[in-house]
């Protein structure tokens, strides 16, 4: 397939991989693409997990100083491309997490969500995929990720161990104009609804 007739998706753009700067550190923030590339990336930041289907996936984040704008690429190495929905999409991003959902093309239906979590604090990369509670809502804009900070802490990171809430705001069918209020907590990796008004 011709790089001009290939998906968007595809073609991820050159800079931030390998990572620019010959060894410098990574910028302290980003602007990031809520698209997601499909793309053979690995670098230091790449982090490995498993889709629900059993498939492996790899995350790498390719980052680059503003005004570039920084991109995440998925790839699931026993897969080609074109088996994946086009296109992976970020739901909400805070401090080092980005929580994105990816599917499969035979299950286009049935999508996966990840929370990837950047290396910071002298450790590395990692990715969680999220079980999805019975009403998951369908749409980024009403998803968002929480980091919990120390008391008194005003540094914008998320703890050493990782703890943080996502928190999803989602229409509640049998109420009319009411909204279940659904957080997961990364502590323990379950899913709560509370009723919103």
């Amino acid at each position: 397939m011709s790089q001009s007739s290939a998906h968007p998706s595809l073609c991820p753009p050159r800079h931030g991989h390998p990572p620019d700067g010959g060894g410098a550190p990574p910028p302290s923030r980003v602007l990031l693409d809520l698209h997601e590339y499909v793309a053979d990336r690995e670098n230091f930041t790449s982090a490995y997990g498993t889709m629900s289907n059993g498939e492996a996936i790899r995350v790498t984040f390719c980052t680059a100083p503003p005004p570039l704008v920084s991109y995440i690429c998925v790839w699931c190495p026993n897969l080609p491309p074109t088996k994946l929905v086009m296109e992976p999409t970020i739901e909400a991003a805070e401090a080092d997490l980005v929580h994105f959902r990816v599917s499969l093309r035979a299950y286009s239906s049935l999508c996966d969500y990840f929370v990837y979590k950047a290396p910071s604090g002298g450790k590395g990369p990692s990715l969680s995929r999220l079980e999805k509670p019975d009403r998951y809502p369908p749409y980024g804009n009403c998803i968002a990720l929480l980091a919990q900070r120390e008391v008194g802490d005003i540094r914008p990171h998320v703890e050493d161990d990782g703890h943080c809430y996502l928190a999803a705001l989602n229409h509640d069918m049998s109420r009319l104009g009411n909204f279940n209020l659904l957080l997961h907590n990364f502590m323990d990796k379950k899913w709560s609804s509370t009723p919103f008004l």
